[in-house]
């Protein structure tokens, strides 16, 4: 009789406790398993991997705003920020970004972390199929992913709803419409200055040289705008004739190879320079820089020279030119 009244005694106190707490842990899960929730159920105290990026390094304060709004958003949802967080400075085109694949690595090797959590969605992806193919093989691992400013955005169950596939297919179209808007506006400035012949990087194309002008008088030539005072009137890129006599002998050295059938080389297009009597280190930075390292720099710079020249239609001259390009290159 005891026991009887022991145990509908017990059966009442706990009337009023979640259903979880009157499981065994064993019978907890199979019930999740079979409901098709995924561990942690919502609303439990979860641990988050939070994950930032930004598209170039200039915009210094961009990573730190976005932590502290995850970090604001797992406060109010009483929730935990792994101590590793995980940051890229790279476009979201790129699905390969080692930040990202580095936290998506150990949300699935650690069974502790309940999912993934972004600002946006567009800070995981800014291309749609990358973003749906992250999230869905998050949610097929029984993980969740969490945007911080976007309540819609958590995906935290094994069938996604309609609604929120609806709301994550525009928001993903939206940011990968964006990048390629910024991309097209990006490359027509940059086309615009160098049609009015200023600088567009750090560093001046090959075959091209920043020519600073300062108030004194002073006229300043260099390759990199780190080189020149910052109290300059103007800079425009002018026309380096080292480096170009040296493209014209590299596209020679093509021609040469293309007409032979023989795979040009960086070796090969060093030493065809440098018998020419031409060569000059013309990038050198200070310290006398290996051969491997002249051989890499002279390959890359006269091809973005020739690739630059195709693109503007003017690679015909190349082959007009009765100078270093019309003499006979021995391969």
């Amino acid at each position: 009789m005891r026991q009887d009244q022991r145990g509908t005694g017990s059966a009442v106190g706990r009337t009023n406790q979640p259903l979880s707490s009157t499981l065994a842990p064993d019978l907890l899960q199979t019930a999740r398993r079979l409901t098709g929730s995924i561990y942690p159920v919502p609303g439990t105290r979860l641990v988050f991997v939070a994950y930032v990026r930004k598209s170039v390094e200039s915009d210094s304060g961009s990573l730190p705003q976005q932590l502290a709004l995850i970090q604001k958003w797992a406060a109010a949802n009483s929730h935990d920020i792994h101590p590793v967080v995980f940051k890229d400075v790279q476009s979201g085109a790129d699905a390969s970004r080692p930040g990202l694949l580095a936290s998506l690595q150990l949300i699935r090797s650690n069974p502790a972390i309940a999912g993934l959590v972004t600002y946006k969605v567009d800070r995981l992806s800014r291309n749609s199929r990358d973003s749906m193919g992250i999230i869905e093989s998050l949610v097929n691992s029984r993980k969740v992913y969490a945007s911080a400013s976007e309540s819609d955005m958590y995906f935290g169950t094994q069938t996604i709803d309609a609604n929120q596939y609806v709301s994550l297919l525009l928001k993903s179209a939206i940011a990968e419409i964006e990048r390629i808007k910024t991309g097209q506006v990006t490359r027509n400035h940059m086309q615009v200055k160098r049609d009015q012949g200023l600088p567009v990087g750090r560093n001046a194309p090959y075959g091209c040289r920043f020519l600073a002008k300062y108030a004194d008088g002073q006229v300043k030539f260099g390759f990199q705008l780190d080189q020149l005072r910052s109290d300059s009137l103007s800079i425009t890129v002018v026309p380096c004739l080292s480096e170009q006599r040296q493209a014209l002998s590299g596209f020679a050295y093509f021609r040469a190879c293309e007409r032979n059938r023989i795979s040009p080389s960086r070796a090969g297009l060093f030493h065809h320079v440098v018998c020419a009597g031409i060569y000059e280190d013309c990038r050198e930075t200070g310290a006398a820089r290996a051969r491997h390292y002249k051989m890499n720099n002279l390959w890359r710079g006269i091809q973005s020279y020739v690739r630059r020249l195709e693109k503007s239609g003017r690679l015909g001259d190349l082959d007009r030119d009765e100078g270093i390009a019309g003499t006979v290159c021995r391969v």
